[in-house]
This record gives C-alpha cells, sequence and structure tokens, in this order.
C-alpha cells in the first residue's frame, strides 16, 4: 500500500466500551451531534436568524452475538427503561498513531431484540439504536 494510502481511518482499529466493558464482537459503532436551532426574526427585519437550543444525539451499535453480550442481558432485564449506561467509542490509525475517544453520557436504549436467529449461514447481528444525554471528548 502507498504511504499516501496509510493515512486514512478505516474501522478495523475501532473499539467500544460499554459501561467500561470492551465489546471486541462490536462490528459496527456510529453517534453522530445534531444541533437544534429556534428560528427567530432578525431584528433587523430581514430573514430570521437561527438560535442554538441545544443538540440531540443518537446512533447505533452492530454487535455480532456470541453468546454472552452482558449488555443485552442487562437490557432485555431492564423493563422500566431506567438502565445508566455510558458509552466510549475509540477510533485510531495505527500509522499516524493518531486515537479519538469519546464518552457518551446518559445512553438510552431505543431497542433491543428480545429473539433474534436466522436459519442461514450468516452470523447472527445485534442492533442497539441508541441517544445519549451528552458527550466528552477523551
Amino acid at each position: 500500500m502507498s504511504k499516501e494510502g496509510n493515512q486514512y481511518w478505516n474501522g478495523r482499529n475501532g473499539r467500544i466500551w460499554i459501561d467500561d466493558r470492551k465489546y471486541a464482537n462490536a462490528k459496527t459503532f456510529e453517534a453522530t451531534k445534531t444541533n437544534n436551532y429556534e428560528e427567530v426574526p432578525s431584528q433587523n427585519g430581514f430573514g430570521t436568524v437561527q438560535v442554538f437550543t441545544g443538540f440531540g444525539i443518537e446512533g447505533t451499535i452492530t454487535l455480532r452475538k456470541v453468546g454472552n453480550e452482558e449488555i443485552i442481558d442487562e437490557l432485555r432485564r431492564d423493563k422500566t427503561g431506567q438502565l445508566d449506561v455510558s458509552l466510549v467509542g475509540k477510533t485510531m490509525n495505527h500509522s499516524t498513531g493518531q486515537t479519538e475517544r469519546i464518552k457518551y453520557i446518559g445512553v438510552t436504549f431505543d431497542s433491543v431484540d428480545l429473539t433474534k436467529f436466522d436459519k442461514d449461514t450468516t452470523v447472527t447481528e445485534l442492533e442497539l439504536p441508541f441517544k445519549a444525554e451528552d458527550y466528552d471528548i477523551l
């Protein structure tokens, strides 16, 4: 591979921790911050101005099922939605040594598979859509 090709990040070097437990079976992890604005009339009488009112964080984790996913068991048992969860996502570029780590705080999961299987030969994957209250860049 050329030197130029080594500068790009790839998912092979991504890691995720859910409540301080590393999930090596994580296939994908994505989280997006969306800014929320309210439009108000401009004071100069022309057009509108966007006023920042906060942000929302949402994402999805995809795990390959190996049978010992503690977070899945906890979410299945949680019938009140009161489970207090934090996530840490880490990506790294081995070629440059650069690392990015973000901790997601106040995480709630929108859904969890109670039962899932497929009779073909594909690996079972569990998707966990989530929302977070806040985040810290570590």
